[in-house]
Parts: C-alpha cells; structure tokens; sequence
C-alpha cells in the first residue's frame, strides 16, 4: 500500500556495487610527470637610477596517465574482458618581460617608479583513448582493444599582453603615495573586448613619525582603492557542442563581449607597534566584484542550453585584525605569539538573469541557488517537519495534530509509530502541498580565527599553527550514499532504548538519491593544528673540526602539517571542498562527495650552511 504524500518515500537496497578490494588488486594505474623550467634575466644598469631588466622563462610539462584492468575484471555488475585506458597532455608556458626601474632622490622626497611591458603564451594538447574487449590479456597496447572505444582530444591557446606602470613616492619618511596604472590583453576575453584597464591609488600617514607618543614606535593609518580582475575561462567566448557517439548537440553559446570580471576594493587599515612589545594591524575593505561569471542558463528556443555572461554583481565586506606579541626575549629564551582573526560577508546584489542553481555538476547536485539578495554559497533544498506548529499548517484531511508527536531524533512523526516499521520522518511542505524547497545550509563561516606560536631556546626552535574556523555548513553527500546501501553508522541501533531505535527503511526515508535535504547538513565548525615544527641548529663551535672552515652550521627539523582536528563533523575532515568537475571552482562549494582525506604529513629537514 503506498505512503500517504506526507511522508517521503525510502529506496531500496541497491546491490551492485563493486568490491573496491578487487579493484585495488586487479587494477594497475601508472601516472608519470616530467618537467623542464628555464629562465634568463639580464640587468643593464643605464645610471645610478635607472635600470633596465628583461627576462625570460619557459616551462614545459608532460603528464602520461595509463589504466590496465586485465580479462574477467569484475564490475560488479558484470565479469569484463578487461578495459584499457591512456591519456597524454602537454603545455608548454613562455614569458617574456621587459622592465625600466628608476629610483631617485629630490630632497626630502624619494621617487620610486617602474615601467613594464610583459608578453605571455601558454599552450596545451591533449589526447585519450579508452576502450574495453582486449583480445589478449597482457598485452597493453592500444591494438589490442576491440570494443567500446572512446576517444578525446583538446588543444589550448591562451596569450596576454600587458602595459603597467607605478609610482611610489614617500615625502620625509611620513607621507608615503603609491599609484599604479596597467593595460591588459588577453584571448580570454571576448572578441570585442580585447583590452581593460587596471589601476590603483593608496596613501599613508605615519603619525608616529610628526609626532612623538609615549611608548608607541610606528603608529600608520593607510587607505587604498583599486581595481582588479579575473580573467574568463577558455572556453567562455566560443560555442561549445558535445559530441557522443558521433552525435552532435548544443551546449554553450558563445559571449563575444564578454569581458574580465571587475573587483573593485576600497581598504582603510592601521598599523602600530607600541610598548616594545605588541604589533597590531586592523583592516576593514568594502568589495565590489561587478560582472562576475555565470554560466546562465537559457530559454529553450535559443538552442543552447547555457551562455556564459558577466551577470552578476557580488558585493563582500572584510573585517580583519592581527595581534602579534614578543611575551619573553631574554638571551637563551624567546616567545612570540600572533593572532589573526577575520570575518567575511558577501551578498549578490545584481543578477541579470532569473534566479537559478548551480554548484558541482556530480550526479546532478546543483544545490547552490543563485538568487539576487542571497549571500553567495547558500544551498536550497529540502526540509523535515521539526515542530508541531509546522506539522499543523500540512495536516492531512481527517487528521487532527494529536496523531503526531516529536521522536527522540527531532523529528515529527505518526503518533504511535516510534520503533516500529511504520516510524517515518513527514517531508515540509509549501502553501501548495508541494515539497519545500527551503534555504537548507550556509557555507560561509561566521569568522576564522589563527594562534601562532614560535618558541626559541638556545639551539631549538620550536613553532606552532592553530586555526579555528567558526560556522559554515558542509553538505554530507558520502553520508547521504552510504545511506543508500544502508552502510552508515547512523543505521547502528546498539545502545539505544528499545523504544528509540530505528528501522533502515526509516533512515532510507532521508536518502532521496541525489536531493539535498537538511538531513545531511553539519556544522562545518573546526579547530586545527594545522602545523608544527622543531628545528635545532649545531653552529660552528659545536661541529668540532667541521666547523673550522668548512661549515658555518647544521640544521635538523621535522615539520608536521595537519595534526590534530577537533570537530563534531561526522565524516573524514571537515575541511572541504568539492569541485565543480565542469568549471574546477571550489569557492564556497562545500560538499564531501568522497573526498579524499587530507593528508597528515611529517616532513624531515637538514640544511648544511658553508
């Protein structure tokens, strides 16, 4: 008998799934890298004050990937004939600058400027064949596959010409004027909008050099304002089709006017340093990204189904503050300590085009809603019934809220139905009876907050890097499959009152395959030692003979980096950050689709000094 509409439907035990132990074993992957970089500088040095420098460098890189899986390979599903896969890339980069310095004195006033011409080119190619029914096993030639073929290649062009220029003037060592001006070129940006300018203007005011304060050494207040950019991507101005098995259809419609996003910053700052001890910086910026990338999508009667635009504009606040101390300095002991701490809010307050979602396009879960007035990196989604008061305004016809009760879990379910088979969540609904689709998650952080530590005693020196990140949801999608496969912890009733525990197809409820719902959402919060090293140095009067002319001094460390993560998050770490396989952007896209853990590495250290 079907479920009524108020509750969610759960799905069922999928089996065929592969063994990842066979896969392990069976499965051979051989990846190889190789590279070349060069560069010459030469310096012409005209007078005392002017310079002229050109210099150039070039890489060159090859990556060879190759997959072996041999005769009766399993699937899971199936028993193959094997499968063969091989992939070459290479890119090759060219920069070409030249460079005039100019440094003069006039008096109290120093001047300080730069021109600079600069050419750059980067190139790639790339190629992969993949295919399956090896005629013979063992032989891991491409000859040898007969079936399923699939072949892809690419060739990439970017080149960029830039003009800048700056000044930096410092009057009595109190007033201090910096401006720059630069022109940029670039393939990337579209056809009728080849070049954009750049420029920057900042001053600074060192009152502790006009007047004397007792116990204050540097006391500066600075303000800046400037414009940058981000350049599109390759493909952004073109249209793009995909092709599968020899079928050709729409994908993006080329942008010929699509220019560089535009990040305009106004920054007040001020630094001092005061009581021989204590050093402090505090920032404040105002951000203005205007004309930000959207791959938007487009009506039906345009025959693509998306065209990359400068659609929005994203506005961002930055408040910042750094507190660095030297607590003890005798001879044979030294303690500093510095903290960091900032707190970031951004809106989108322009969208030329109709609310839409995005995010990672892995099996579908574009759970980012774009939307004008929202902060960027809200995800939308599903939601549960949590309360009475909610469950009041969706009552089913002839049913009164007397029949449904809070679980142990928080949820809101049938009256009666706890530890049973029947015990089921009840999705939120709308004003029309339809699912919800909610704002679920934030992924920004409410601040993040950094505690460095250096200690040094005679020959040791010892350091310490602690980050705390407060807030900020992560979208749980390795929890949401294991739930598929009736895998995760959460199934695990050991320990619980008879009365709480809970039936698979209850938890199954919450699976929902590839739909975000707030079931899968945690708390993102995290604190980390995110590095720590000890080093000690030998000088030379304790290195005996080898210090008499042939060392000055030896140095051994060990560096460790991802220590210690203390977090209520329930999977590998929470410091995440899905791609989105289509534009490799992880900003604000936090989703663990299987990530990789982070690795914990111990680094060893020795530095010979002659």
């Amino acid at each position: 008998e079907p479920l009524p509409k108020y509750y969610a439907h759960a799905n069922h035990w999928q089996s065929d799934n592969a063994n990842p132990l066979h896969a392990l074993y069976y499965q051979d992957r051989d990846l190889n890298r190789r590279n070349i970089l060069q560069s010459i500088q030469a310096n012409y040095y005209a007078t005392d004050w002017l310079v002229f420098n050109g210099a150039y460098s070039y890489e060159r890189y090859n990556t060879f990937n190759n997959t072996y899986r041999p005769k009766g390979f399993n699937t899971g599903q199936a028993t193959t004939d094997g499968q063969m896969y091989k992939s070459s890339s290479e890119g090759i980069s060219q920069t070409l600058s030249f460079t005039a310095n100019m440094d003069q004195d006039f008096g109290d006033l120093s001047v300080r400027s730069r021109l600079q011409y600069m050419y750059e080119d980067f190139q790639t190619e790339f190629f992969s064949i993949q295919g399956s029914d090896l005629v013979v096993g063992n032989i891991r030639t491409l000859n040898a596959i007969t079936g399923g073929k699939t072949i892809q290649s690419s060739s990439t062009t970017v080149r960029s010409r830039n003009y800048s220029g700056i000044v930096d003037m410092d009057y009595l060592d109190r007033y201090i004027i910096s401006a720059l001006f630069r022109m940029d070129g670039s393939s990337l940006f579209g056809e009728d909008a080849r070049w954009n300018p750049y420029y920057r203007l900042s001053a600074a005011y060192r009152i502790a050099e006009e007047f004397d304060i007792p116990g204050v050494s540097e006391l500066r207040i600075r303000t800046s304002y400037g414009i940058s950019g981000q350049r599109p991507g390759f493909n952004y101005q073109y249209e793009t089709y995909s092709v599968s098995s020899g079928s050709l259809s729409k994908s993006t419609i080329g942008n010929k006017d699509l220019r560089p996003s535009e990040t305009k910053e106004l920054e007040f700052g001020l630094n001092a340093e005061f009581l021989n001890m204590f050093d402090l910086e505090i920032i404040y910026a105002d951000i203005v990204t205007e004309g930000a990338f959207l791959n938007v999508p487009l009506p039906a009667a345009s025959g693509f189904a998306y065209q990359w635009q400068n659609a929005a504009d994203i506005s961002a606040q930055v408040f910042e503050v750094t507190l660095g101390a030297l607590v003890l300095n005798t001879p044979e002991f030294r303690w500093r300590t510095g903290f960091n701490f900032d707190r970031i809010r951004q809106e989108v307050t322009r969208l030329d085009a109709p609310a839409f979602r995005t995010g990672p396009t892995i099996n579908q879960l574009q759970s980012f809603y774009i939307r004008e007035g929202e902060p960027f990196g809200i995800m939308y989604g599903g939601d549960w019934v949590t309360s009475l008061d909610q469950m009041a305004n969706q009552l089913p016809a002839g049913l009164s809220i007397d029949d449904f009760m809070i679980n142990a879990d928080g949820y809101v379910i049938r009256r009666g139905t706890e530890g049973t088979v029947n015990e089921r969540p009840i999705r939120l609904l709308d004003e029309n009876g339809d699912e919800a689709f909610v704002r679920i998650a934030d992924m920004n952080p409410d601040f993040n907050l950094t505690w460095n530590n250096t200690f040094t005693y005679k020959g040791f020196a010892l350091n310490m890097l602690w980050h705390w990140k407060q807030g900020g949801d992560i979208y749980n999608q390795t929890k949401q499959w294991l739930f598929r496969d009736l895998r995760h912890g959460d199934f695990d009733q050991a320990g619980k009152p008879e009365n709480e525990k809970k039936t698979a197809s209850y938890y199954t409820t919450f699976y929902r395959v590839n739909e975000p719902n707030t079931y899968f959402v945690e708390d993102g919060t995290y604190l980390k030692l995110r590095e720590a090293s000890l080093y000690y140095t030998f000088r030379s009067g304790q290195l005996g003979r080898l210090g008499t002319g042939l060392l000055e001094s030896i140095r051994l460390g060990v560096i460790g980096r991802n220590l210690l993560t203390f977090s209520n998050y329930s999977g590998w770490d929470p410091e995440v950050s899905q791609v989105d396989y289509a534009q490799s952007n992880t900003t604000n896209y936090y989703i663990d689709m299987f990530n990789y853990p982070n690795f914990r590495t111990i680094t060893f250290s020795l530095e010979l000094n002659f």
